[in-house]
C-alpha cells in the first residue's frame, strides 16, 4: 500500500512507512505507525494506520482511537487516519474530533475486492482524500 500510495502522491506529500519513534522521554518505549504522510520539506502533516477489522457496530475498537491518538500527539500532527481494508461491519464515522488540541482521526475503507483496476481507482481515492485532509 505504502507503495502505491508514494505513486498517487508525488509531489504533493512523502509516504514513510514503519518509522520507529519515541513514544515518550528517552526513548525506552517505542511507536511503529504504519504510514507517515509528510510535506515535500519533511514536516509531518498527517499519520495512519491500517487495521482489518472493526466492531459490529461499524465504529473502530476503542485501543484503535488510542493507538491513532498516540501517534498524532509523538509526531505532533493534527490529524490521523485509520484504514480499514476489511469491513466485518458496517463503515465507520468518516471522522471524530479529540480533545483540547481539537485532533482529527479520519477513518476510511478501502475495499480489496474486485479486479486490480478497480483497487488501483479505491487507492488514487484513498490519496486524494489524504491529500485533501494535509492541506486542512
Amino acid at each position: 500500500m505504502a507503495a502505491r500510495l508514494s505513486r498517487y502522491l508525488a509531489g504533493h506529500l512523502t509516504v514513510c512507512p514503519q518509522q520507529t519513534k519515541p513514544l515518550g522521554r528517552g526513548g525506552t518505549v517505542k511507536i511503529r505507525p504504519d504510514l507517515i504522510f509528510e510535506h515535500p520539506a519533511g514536516t509531518a502533516v498527517c499519520v495512519a494506520d491500517t487495521k482489518y477489522k472493526i466492531t459490529a457496530d461499524g465504529y473502530a475498537r476503542d485501543a484503535d482511537y488510542c493507538q491513532i491518538l498516540a501517534y498524532t500527539t509523538v509526531l505532533d500532527v493534527p490529524a490521523g487516519m485509520l484504514i480499514y481494508c476489511q469491513r466485518d461491519g458496517d463503515a465507520p464515522p468518516t471522522a471524530i474530533t479529540v480533545g483540547a488540541h481539537q485532533t482529527r482521526i479520519d477513518t476510511r475503507t478501502l475495499t480489496l475486492r474486485g479486479s486490480p483496476a478497480d483497487i488501483e481507482r479505491r487507492l488514487r481515492d484513498l490519496a486524494g482524500q489524504i491529500t485533501e485532509r494535509a492541506a486542512a
